[in-house]
């Protein structure tokens, strides 16, 4: 896979003589997050980037080739420099690539209780992930959540007590 092997070496390699312009671009943006040290102002911008790449690798590829990627990514000099929001959904979309189903929760309820802004898209994908994660093997009656038969998740910026509530199998 084109983004996988960009993020382990920095270039696409003969393997990939046709990669489109735009993979191409979103492959350099994406890895230059953890090596091409930016100033304080642009967190928000490559938060973006963070979570679409991400979420373009993680359906792809085995729980064991993504923790090359994040190892390789986190070894970058700027990876230090990262924003807390930037760290707490790195930790999610390790735990969504690594199938761990007590990170997706704890992760998605930490980035929900964060009160950050989320995209409509980043939202969707944080809730299924604590949804899902809730759901499998080892992501029950985890502390902070309600007891069965209800799982919540909510938010501080919200309104309403729960933003999602469903049952628990």
């Amino acid at each position: 896979m084109a983004l996988r092997d960009y993020c382990l070496n920095g270039s696409f390699g003969l393997k990939y003589s046709r990669v489109p312009p735009v993979i191409q671009k979103q492959a350099a943006d994406f890895r230059n997050i953890f090596y091409d040290c930016r100033p304080e102002s642009a967190p928000s911008e490559s938060l973006g980037l963070l979570q679409r790449t991400a979420m373009d690798l993680i359906p792809y590829l085995r729980p064991q080739e993504l923790a090359s990627v994040w190892a390789k990514l986190e070894s970058g000099s700027c990876a230090r420099l990262l924003s807390s929001e930037e760290k707490n959904w790195i930790t999610l979309l390790k735990a969504v690539g690594g199938r761990d189903a007590g990170a997706m929760v704890s992760g998605a309820k930490s980035i929900l209780e964060s009160g950050k802004r989320v995209q409509p898209d980043a939202l969707r994908f944080l809730v299924a992930s604590g949804m899902v994660g809730s759901l499998m093997p080892g992501g029950e009656n985890l502390p902070g959540l309600s007891s069965p038969p209800v799982a919540c998740f909510t938010s501080r910026r919200a309104s309403v007590p729960c933003l999602i509530q469903y049952p628990r199998l």
